[in-house]
């Protein structure tokens, strides 16, 4: 008998988000034999993904709002979008749950006031919530309670597990860390170093949260152009509320480049062409490193960053499943500096060296067959039941 998986992550736009459970669902069915339902709207980024790589699914049209009904399968699904799960899904007794919280500020998804709580320092948000939304934050806490209990809450990276123990003291957390394949296309496996253009950009969605990230990028690049007296070519890849206000912005000697989104073939193409080193967070740090390409994490932020303060570190030397965090909330020191950063973009030697330290690190802790058989051993594992999950919240 066939396994049997639900997802929902309904969602219209590209994100590393949604590219996770595609991946992951796709990759139950393709090579382990799992039937997939996915729930999501039917122009949603999954169900495409799903339509374009010829993903054997059952579909249940999402519409905001509709009733949804399960019966026999395992929910996966993001920690964040349970909140908006519960009112709308019923199920049999013989639905388990997991969620996969896949942000630092998953968490705030279950209190009216996160939007305040994302703008305190952590170790006060549960003081906060407990006098400003007290019902939910105990309603929350028997959540967690029971979800730590039965084996159905799992974590990206050690930075989200931490915003969440910070809201709710819980000891241990389990890790599923984001997916990537490492195949590239054949064409792709050669790189250039062209020694007199430095040519670097971003990868990832244009969120508001990564807008003041990416300008403080720019900002360093502008600083080492008048420094060096040289020119940097920033290749910004993505879409988002924040591609009009990069694309009216102004950085001497950056000359900024925006091929919009690109997927796939084209991605690999572009990136191995257009990037000595490549600046990102979740998801995209990945998809620049398996093309043994320099990649650094930067952090979210809903504030300017000093260049200065800017903490940027390797990809190939985080830890803890790190790529990425709140910059301000975690009190790190910039490992290496702008100068560092482009000073390999042009060093052919140095860059082969940082890239393949990156590929190799995505390769031992990201490889998408090794990670889904950490989430077939964490569905084995459940105990947990949606229906129940509705009963202990009263939904």
């Amino acid at each position: 008998m066939n396994r049997h998986l639900t997802i929902f992550y309904a969602v219209r736009n590209v994100g590393g988000a949604q590219l996770l459970f595609a991946r992951l669902a796709a990759q139950l069915q393709k090579n382990c034999g799992w039937k997939i339902q996915l729930v999501d709207y039917e122009d949603g980024f999954i169900r495409k993904h799903f339509i374009k790589f010829s993903v054997e699914h059952d579909f249940i049209v999402w519409n905001d709002g509709d009733k949804v009904n399960l019966c026999d399968t395992t929910l996966l699904l993001g920690f964040g979008e349970l909140p908006q799960a519960l009112p709308v899904f019923s199920a049999n007794k013989n639905v388990s749950v997991l969620l996969w919280s896949v942000h630092p500020h998953n968490v705030l998804a279950y209190f009216r006031f996160g939007f305040i709580y994302r703008r305190i320092a952590v170790g006060l948000r549960a003081k906060l919530s407990s006098f400003l939304e007290p019902l939910t934050r105990k309603k929350t806490h028997l959540l967690m309670d029971y979800l730590n209990r039965n084996n159905s809450l799992i974590f990206m990276d050690k930075p989200s597990s931490m915003y969440a123990q910070c809201m709710f003291s819980f000891k241990e957390a389990k890790y599923l860390p984001i997916p990537i394949s490492m195949e590239i296309p054949e064409i792709n496996k050669e790189r250039k170093i062209n020694k007199k253009r430095i040519s670097v950009g971003w990868l990832g969605r244009l969120d508001n949260n990564k807008y003041n990230s990416i300008v403080a990028s720019l900002n360093s690049c502008s600083i080492y152009s008048e420094k060096y007296d040289c020119e940097v070519y920033f290749h910004i890849i993505g879409d988002g509320e924040a591609l009009e206000k990069l694309k009216n912005s102004h950085f001497s000697g950056v000359k900024l480049i925006f091929p919009g989104v690109l997927l796939d073939d084209s991605l690999s193409e572009y990136l191995v062409k257009n990037f000595q080193v490549g600046f990102a967070m979740g998801t995209s740090v990945l998809e620049i490193s398996k093309h043994q390409i320099p990649s650094v994490i930067t952090d979210y932020s809903t504030k300017s960053i000093p260049c200065e303060e800017i903490p940027y570190r390797w990809f190939y030397d985080s830890n803890e499943l790190d790529v990425g965090e709140v910059y301000g909330e975690v009190s790190r020191k910039p490992s290496i500096s702008i100068d560092d950063i482009l000073y390999v973009a042009t060093n052919t030697k140095i860059n082969s060296q940082i890239g393949k330290l990156c590929a190799d690190k995505a390769y031992s802790e990201y490889e998408i067959e090794n990670v889904t058989e950490k989430l077939i051993d964490y569905i084995d594992g459940l105990t947990s039941s949606f229906s129940e999950i509705k009963s202990l919240l009263g939904k």
